[in-house]
């Protein structure tokens, strides 16, 4: 069983985790063939040529860099043993770790998207915003941009000065 968790540093993360989140990664920007993350866990050489066109399109991703870093320094080490069991385990944990988190992130994106129409509907500043709910002016922006992870009661504050119900934030 892992024992890292997705927010350990990459460096002590198992490669078959690492290669995982990268699959993830790749599913997520790219256009991939179906059942891409089946595929690499029964050929690891089809991963290569996605994971050079994923770092093209995302050069900027620090997170996607680093892990790619990882795996290149260690890829040898980890296609003869993908289908070791403990390889195979840590691979789909974290390929599933990795696509909760891209959820989780869409959904606090699409939220603070939400609270931002809102806001800019009603003609009020983040700031004013801030002032009306009792909330950190900078935790506003941070939630608008979707880098905060809101409680329900904090959003409970912002529906309510912005004359909404909590049920209108759903992002689907």
């Amino acid at each position: 069983m892992i024992n890292k968790s997705i927010n350990s540093p990459i460096e002590e993360q198992p490669l078959g985790y690492i290669t995982g989140r990268i699959v993830a990664i790749i599913e997520n920007t790219c256009r991939v063939p179906r059942p891409f993350p089946s595929i690499v866990a029964d050929d690891g050489s089809k991963l290569l040529p996605w994971l050079t066109k994923a770092l093209r399109k995302n050069q900027d991703d620090a997170e996607l860099v680093e892990l790619a870093d990882r795996f290149y320094a260690h890829e040898e080490e980890i296609w003869p043993h993908m289908q070791e069991i403990e390889i195979a385990n840590t691979y789909w944990i974290g390929y599933y770790h990795q696509k909760q988190m891209i959820a989780t992130q869409d959904a606090r994106r699409a939220i603070g998207e939400k609270i931002r129409e809102a806001r800019e509907a009603k003609g009020l500043t983040q700031r004013q915003l801030a002032e009306i709910t009792g909330i950190a002016f900078n935790h506003i922006g941070r939630i608008e941009r979707g880098k905060y992870n809101v409680t329900l009661d904090t959003v409970s504050a912002i529906a309510s000065a912005l004359d909404m119900e909590v049920g209108l934030l759903n992002y689907e």
